[in-house]
């Protein structure tokens, strides 16, 4: 067993409790004096217990104090002339010897058991803390990661193409004929009416050829089309989209 798993065993904890067998307390004593770092968990163990104890000592109540002393008195030996019988020797101390392991037994369990619900805590914290050191790590990859729309828009051979009805409604395309890239950009176009949607298309060999249904607020990467002379942005009913425009919003000649 290495260092790191003994520490983390409960031993340590039992042997300062006084909890464990004698092979256990002289496995203990061994890893102490042979692993400077065994040393260092038992003394802190022991630090902490004296600490809680000193901290958490209470003062018991006056009314326990007299009605021990009341006891005292009640079950004193009688000192009767010398015929009398000898009182019967009070079971006194020995009761309340008794009592008081049995209180320290109970401080014992409790500080034993609490200890390990610490533990139970601590490995808990410890787990949250690397699952969320893996997301930020996982969130700092993808930030590093380029953004395909912003290297092609800021390439400069990409050529910017304005979509437009003239009246307010505005989309741009960016295609770049060398890296065979093209992108949408819904730069100024109202969100939908309810029940409508809208569609891009392509225009090729003067057929509109559908380059799918595109949000008002989100960048994207489109298919690339060669030969393209116009884009076109529609307005359809369905979420599919059509075969064909139903309503062309705004148009921009590609070349």
């Amino acid at each position: 067993m290495d260092t790191q798993s003994f520490i983390q065993s409960g031993l340590l904890e039992a042997y300062v409790l006084g909890q464990c067998s004698a092979e256990e307390r002289a496995q203990v004593e061994r890893m102490a004096a042979e692993h400077v770092e065994v040393r260092a968990e038992l003394d802190s163990i022991e630090a902490s217990l004296e600490g809680y104890a000193a901290a958490h000592a209470v003062q018991p109540p006056d009314w326990v104090k007299a009605s021990i002393m009341k006891r005292i008195e009640l079950e004193k030996p009688d000192l009767s002339p010398p015929n009398v019988p000898m009182p019967i020797p009070s079971k006194f101390p020995l009761r309340l010897f008794q009592f008081l392991a049995f209180v320290l037994a109970a401080a014992c369990s409790f500080l034993f058991l609490r200890q390990k619900e610490m533990g139970h805590e601590n490995q808990e914290l410890r787990l949250k803390s690397d699952s969320l050191y893996q997301v930020l790590i996982a969130c700092n990859q993808e930030a590093q990661k380029p953004d395909p729309i912003a290297e092609l828009v800021c390439d400069p051979a990409t050529q910017h193409i304005l979509v437009s009805d003239g009246k307010g409604i505005s989309t741009i395309v960016y295609y770049n004929a060398r890296l065979k890239r093209m992108a949408y950009d819904p730069y100024n176009i109202p969100t939908p009416k309810l029940g409508s949607h809208y569609q891009f298309w392509a225009i090729v060999d003067g057929n509109p050829v559908s380059m799918g249904m595109k949000a008002a607020n989100m960048c994207e990467s489109l298919r690339t089309v060669e030969n393209a002379i116009a884009f076109a942005i529609s307005e359809e009913d369905k979420p599919e989209g059509n075969p064909a425009p139903s309503k062309v919003l705004a148009i921009g000649n590609a070349g």
